[in-house]
């Protein structure tokens, strides 16, 4: 369907909750637009319903010269509606060959036809261009103009003959009044029926003194001017806003129609104080304008929170900021709980920053980071806060109150005598080899309490041991047990300096790659997040440095709030981006942490669970079916900006970063800095656990048990003592 020079063609999709004065506020709106003017041919509206089997779809078709006014009033009487402008390679009509057209007029332009039911009218309209036949397709095409006013009848109208008359035409004119021609085509075996059925649904606003008829003249002529949009040279209707809202086919008063395309969200405009420059993170089109939207460094760090599903777009904003992030020489930090984001951040870093990265993989079992989480040089403030930390991942102190001062006692000794986590399992053993590991343990232990609690613990039977260590191994074992976490956490010397890599702006990747650590990639996320944030407490930071938590629910179980971590991180020029699937599963206490200390908050499609938490967050003019509407990339948000929370607004993100395809090359030069051989680190694990008397294979192995006292069971390893009796 070319069209007329000089016009621009738009496809709309309207909203589910469309009301009859929306659509009447719109029409009078356009009534306000100049009139045609003598000696030349109208400016012309022309409104679009096309059915077939796909579905129903509306065009709208406008003079370049208010094109952009008739868009702002239909997007300002009908908010919510989504308007996107075709190119004639686009438009979905020029390739449909019509078989049949009707033009219609009317029997008359004064005398207004009969609405009593808007909904039902529009409803009945709408169903004749559903559930259309392969094949088949059907269009409702209304040309119109503002018309002159009244004292300009067209010629042959008549005067009012009786008091009715003048009553009618009163009615008939004291609303906006528009010039108009419909055209009616169709096409498949049934091309005249279905026209036919169209017309009928007309009729049913026929009354006395006027209807609405079919125009004689050339199929050819009329297929041509339905083709083309042509505007015509003489007009056969003259109808108000109130009969053209029942004409056009807008869908209003939520009919129940299949095949109505799905609504799309309210789209809103942007408040003009956010950023078009800094770190852009999607944008607008609101008006059919892009115009960026971005947050300067130091709106960043009241920091963000991400909300969207899978497949919403998510992970693609997160890696875009991250790689921006990037190229302007930033430092970050991205845990990613499955691991493919991380894979396509690798593959799109840019040459210069190769040396850069630093990837904590610790699934690369040839290539093990060491991770000692119990080095620094206060042990009793390292174990200490690592306690706090085992206690929220295992709930210890609820459950297990004893456990938790054995596992204290365990940490602190551990860290004094410069071994690794993964020593836990052993130093709590029961039998001869647990035996033998502590005693080379507590040589050399200078806290006498500590010394005392070993005593303590020695003198106790097997059984005992069993029942008072099982809670705590039974959670730490994996660490013992599994080679690539053995080989990260038994390193007693970290490869892992993280507050020299802040301090470097190094680029650090954590794929926790959940699919082969399972509830363990839990375990690695926090013990990192706790490091980091412990590096990154030294002291404040001379620049900023960002970090990205995707799925943060699984790794925040740090020795404070979450309220509190984004309130200091703050003071330390961390900027926080934390994302998550859906805010629900979150609990009371941390959803209201972060959705108070995020100040900027960005929502894809959420889960129909989250809708109504989520829309509260976007003010009193979102609903939850705005956001449910939200299509892929399209998100609505709203920023922190210079202080002030703006209202939300709505956009598409930007498309994926494409690879630069040296994903592989960075990670050789992570493991060129960062990482051991896999078998110089297990012979070096093994040589220190010789040399504290216990074998180098995890516990449970035959060959590892003994007895302790005559009343006691034989023991051959963990199996016999993983629930106490």
């Amino acid at each position: 369907m070319a069209g007329e020079a000089g016009r621009r063609t738009f496809v709309c999709v309207f909203p589910r909750e469309v009301s009859h004065e929306d659509v009447l506020n719109f029409l009078r709106s356009v009534g306000g637009l100049p009139p045609p003017q003598a000696f030349r041919k109208a400016q012309c509206i022309i409104f679009e319903m096309y059915g077939d089997a796909y579905g129903i779809r509306h065009f709208l078709s406008v003079p370049d010269h208010v094109a952009t006014d008739v868009v702002g009033l239909m997007r300002t009487h009908i908010p919510g509606t989504n308007i996107q402008e075709l190119d004639h390679g686009s438009d979905p009509l020029a390739a449909v060959t019509w078989d049949r057209v009707a033009e219609i007029g009317m029997s008359s332009g004064s005398t207004p036809i009969r609405v009593k039911s808007p909904r039902g009218a529009i409803s009945t309209l709408l169903t004749h261009f559903s559930n259309l036949s392969a094949g088949h397709a059907i269009l409702l095409q209304w040309v119109i103009s503002p018309a002159k006013s009244q004292s300009t009848q067209s010629r042959g109208s008549g005067q009012p003959s009786s008091k009715l008359d003048k009553s009618r035409l009163a009615e008939k004119f004291s609303d906006s009044t528009f010039i108009a021609t419909g055209r009616i085509s169709s096409r498949g075996a049934n091309a005249r029926g279905q026209i036919q059925q169209v017309y009928n649904s007309l009729a049913a606003t026929h009354t006395h003194g006027v209807k609405f008829r079919s125009l004689m003249g050339r199929q050819k002529a009329m297929l041509h001017r339905t083709q083309n949009r042509a505007v015509p040279l003489t007009f056969h209707c003259r109808l108000n806003a109130m009969e053209l809202s029942v004409l056009l086919g807008i869908p209003f008063g939520i009919p129940h129609i299949s095949g109505l395309p799905q609504g799309h969200t309210i789209q809103l405009a942007p408040d003009p104080i956010i950023p078009r420059v800094g770190r852009r993170i999607f944008e607008s089109d609101y008006a059919g304008i892009r115009r960026p939207l971005a947050l300067s460094p130091i709106d960043r760090a009241s920091h963000m929170i991400v909300v969207g599903p899978n497949n919403s777009g998510k992970s693609t904003l997160l890696e875009n900021m991250i790689l921006a992030d990037i190229r302007d020489g930033s430092g970050v930090a991205y845990i990613d709980p499955k691991g493919d984001s991380v894979q396509r951040v690798l593959n799109a870093i840019p040459s210069e920053r190769l040396g850069d990265v630093l990837l904590f993989d610790v699934t690369d079992g040839e290539h093990p980071i060491g991770f000692n989480v119990l080095a620094g040089e206060r042990p009793d403030r390292t174990a200490g806060q690592l306690m706090t930390v085992f206690d929220k991942l295992f709930d210890l102190t609820s459950n297990t109150p004893r456990a938790t001062d054995v596992l204290r006692s365990a940490l602190m000794t551990l860290a004094e005598r410069g071994c690794t986590v993964i020593e836990v399992p052993l130093a709590l053993e029961p039998g001869v080899r647990g035996d033998a590991f502590r005693r080379a343990l507590v040589t050399g232990v200078t806290n006498p309490e500590l010394v005392n609690f070993w005593e303590w613990f020695i003198k106790a039977g097997a059984r005992e041991q069993a029942d008072i260590a099982a809670p705590i191994v039974r959670r730490l074992r994996p660490l013992l047990l599994y080679p690539e976490l053995r080989l990260t956490f038994g390193q007693a010397g970290s490869g892992l300096d993280l507050r020299a890599a802040i301090t470097q702006n190094k680029i650090i990747l954590v794929p926790l790659n959940s699919a082969q650590l399972h509830e363990e990639a839990k375990l690695v996320g926090t013990l990192f997040l706790n490091q980091l944030w412990n590096a990154v407490r030294v002291e404040p930071l001379s620049e900023e440095f960002f970090l990205y938590i995707d799925e943060f629910k699984e790794v925040m179980n740090l020795p404070m709030s979450f309220g509190d971590m984004f309130a200091q991180a703050r003071g330390y020029r961390l900027p926080i981006t934390v994302a998550t699937q859906d805010v629900g599963r979150l609990g009371n206490d941390m959803r209201r942490d972060v959705m108070t200390n995020a100040r900027t908050k960005i929502v894809f499609q959420p889960a129909s669970s989250d809708a109504r938490l989520l829309a509260a967050e976007m003010g009193q003019t979102v609903s939850e079916h705005d956001l449910m509407n939200l299509g892929r990339r399209e998100v609505m948000a709203r920023f922190h900006v210079g202080g002030y929370v703006t209202g939300p607004v709505t956009g598409h993100t930007y498309p994926p970063v494409p690879p630069v395809g040296l994903g592989e090359a960075a990670r050789i030069a992570s493991r060129t800095q960062y990482s051991r051989p896999r078998l110089e680190v297990d012979a070096e694990i093994n040589a220190r656990l010789r040399a504290m008397g216990a074998q180098p294979k995890p516990p449970g192995s035959p060959g590892t048990g003994g007895q302790t006292d005559s009343t006691s069971p034989q023991v051959t390893g963990w199996e016999a003592w993983d629930e106490p009796s």
